[in-house]
């Protein structure tokens, strides 16, 4: 596979069609009030480390995935 460095680690390949990006309207995590209206944060005792949503891959709720995605307005919520 070229551009992998290990193809053996990564077995796995697919192609992607219809890629979109949205760089006009970034999603924020740095906003303390933001965070407070995501399910992966409920129930943690420190919103200010959210690091550790960034870091690694983990499933999300749809609620949070509308957010995360721009498809549900904060107003809304």
């Amino acid at each position: 596979m070229p551009g992998v460095k290990h193809p053996e680690k990564f077995p796995w390949r697919f192609r992607v069609r219809d890629v979109r990006f949205f760089f006009d309207r970034p999603i924020r995590l740095n906003d303390i009030q933001f965070r407070e209206k995501l399910d992966a944060f409920r129930g943690r005792e420190n919103l200010y480390n959210w690091s550790w949503f960034v870091q690694a891959t983990s499933k999300v709720t749809k609620h949070d995935f509308e957010i995360l995605t721009g498809q549900q307005r904060l107003e809304r919520i």
